[in-house]
């Protein structure tokens, strides 16, 4: 096994199933982690191949992004785990292991990324771990499988049919479909596109994949608010991007998603769910917004309960793992956000606030500007990719609004795809040039 095929099972495993392992490593996504990096390092060491530690590349914000996350680990003053919502980060040394992780998938990503059929395998592994997860979820609502380990308690009591497919909760559901859907959009729509590999050519030709995305649109809805109004809301800027393909598909699109409704078996509980939201209960209920108790679930008592907390610690924050003990000072219990950027202003300041804000928008730009430089050069496939990583990026965005901090492996996964894709850009432009060049 060569090393991106590591990494494409670890991206993959990461947006379907994690098997739980015996031992230390818990779930098959840190053994898969572990081995990759191992092997990774003793291939370098035993056959001379030179370890690229960083790229020039976006060099300075991600310097600055790692430098606040180890700032913010040393002022946190978590004792036992269970004072935090963050598993395994019960002491420095947890939280220490986090930027690791991060420094090393990082690592692995820009040295293995290397070339261009890489990327592609990446992109496609995370397509198939999101067609994984849906098709799951289908079997699921027609009564064939059940929801695994925590997933299956969460579907059955705790949210009321709320789609969970292989993931433990429906919230983490809608985050993963989310960013398949989303990331899988500008392949569907844009011609341009033209998978290389004869299976993926098969797939696409025989609109297989068009169903899978289908399904995937109306599995994310029934997982509740947070997948609803995520994809919405990065939908706009597809429309922006795509407005005359967006406008045709979109009767097509709604026809279809009507006829998959009469198959697919939602529980009535779970569409209520996901349709408490403004308009959207009006429009389809007949009630009143203001007319429902409880619909932010005690979420805006736990923003207002921290003000007190932001105020006194408003430059640098109370440390890594401690919203909730500041949570339980003033409610009573230990609660989690559901909100990556109140809990980011809580635990990091203004300044941890402003750093992952720009952070997360540097990604953002840099996939778009990396999709016209490869539409101006003539690599379209490379520019349909970035563009879903583009949206992709805007997705996570929008749903750490509604979840917590807990998933930020997703956004130093885009980081590192974003720079492997830059050195790939310089490459191609390269090449492009020497082929001019040779030719005239």
């Amino acid at each position: 096994m060569k090393p991106q095929h590591g990494l494409a099972l670890l991206i993959f495993s990461t947006f379907s199933y994690q098997l739980p392992v015996p031992g230390g490593f818990d779930t098959s996504l840190k053994l898969i982690g572990a081995a990759l990096s191992i092997a990774f390092f003793l291939r370098s060491v035993f056959y001379g191949y030179k370890i690229t530690w960083y790229s020039k590349n976006f060099i300075f914000i991600w310097f600055i992004f790692i430098f606040h996350e180890f700032i913010s680990i040393l002022r946190t003053n978590v004792i036992s785990i269970a004072d935090t919502h963050y598993i395994g980060a019960d002491t420095y040394t947890g939280f220490l292991m986090r930027i690791g992780i991060f420094i090393v998938f990082y690592i692995l990503t820009i040295n293995i990324c290397n070339k261009k059929d890489v990327i592609k395998l990446l992109y496609y592994s995370i397509l198939f771990g999101f067609a994984l997860n849906v098709i799951y979820a289908f079997l699921i609502s027609a009564g064939i499988a059940t929801p695994y380990g925590a997933g299956d308690i969460s579907y059955k009591y705790v949210n009321v049919g709320r789609m969970t497919g292989l993931q433990g909760g429906a919230s983490v559901f809608s985050l993963y479909v989310g960013l398949g859907i989303v990331l899988l959009a500008p392949s569907l729509i844009n011609n341009g596109f033209q998978p290389t590999q004869q299976f993926m050519r098969f797939i696409y030709k025989n609109y297989i994949i068009h169903i899978i995305f289908i399904c995937g649109v109306l599995f994310l809805f029934s997982s509740g608010r947070t997948g609803t109004v995520s994809l919405v809301l990065t939908l706009l800027f597809v429309f922006i991007k795509y407005k005359v393909e967006f406008i045709k598909l979109m009767p097509i699109f709604i026809i279809l998603i009507l006829i998959l409704i009469q198959f697919v078996n939602i529980p009535y509980e779970a569409i209520q769910h996901s349709l408490r939201l403004p308009i959207l209960n009006k429009l389809f209920t007949g009630v009143s917004f203001n007319q429902i108790t409880g619909w932010d679930s005690g979420r805006l008592e736990r923003i207002v309960s921290v003000f007190p907390v932001i105020y006194d610690n408003l430059f640098l924050g109370i440390g890594y793992g401690n919203y909730d003990l500041a949570v339980g000072d003033f409610l009573g219990e230990r609660l989690t956000s559901h909100n990556t950027y109140l809990e980011r202003i809580v635990e990091g300041g203004i300044v941890g606030l402003l750093i992952y804000i720009i952070f997360s928008f540097r990604i953002i730009l840099g996939f778009n500007s990396l999709s016209n430089s490869f539409k101006k050069i003539d690599k379209m496939n490379l520019s349909i990719i970035s563009q879903g990583f583009f949206f992709a990026a805007i997705y996570f965005s929008f749903d750490r609004f509604f979840q917590s901090d807990v998933q930020d492996k997703i956004l130093i996964l885009l980081f590192s795809i974003l720079v492997a894709l830059k050195k790939i850009e310089e490459n191609e432009k390269k090449s492009n040039e020497l082929y001019i060049v040779n030719n005239y």
